[in-house]
């Protein structure tokens, strides 16, 4: 794989998860005053196309959405399909 390429892949999961950390802490200030909220699916979706680690950690800075499992599970898992299709094509594919 080329520089060019991985310095672009790292640029997207670094920009998705500190995107998808700081809509955690939107989310919960809106909460908190009870107005409008970002939906549940924007921040599964986000978390699901490599914001995951932003989006745990996010959970529990602002202690946000820590009793939905369905967050827990869909990040947890985005983070395990991430690293296993990563393993893949270094190790296996070889790319």
């Amino acid at each position: 794989m080329t520089t060019q390429i991985m310095v672009f892949i790292l640029s997207y999961y670094i920009v998705m998860n500190v995107a998808l950390f700081g809509l955690m802490g939107r989310d919960k200030a809106m909460a908190k005053k009870r107005l409008w909220r970002i939906p549940e699916k924007t921040l599964l979706v986000m978390g699901a196309i490599g914001g995951f680690l932003g989006g745990y950690i996010g959970m529990y800075t602002y202690h946000h959405k820590t009793q939905k499992m369905y967050f827990h599970l869909t990040y947890i898992i985005s983070l395990v399909v991430h690293g296993a299709l990563w393993f893949y094509l270094l190790f296996v594919m070889k790319i």
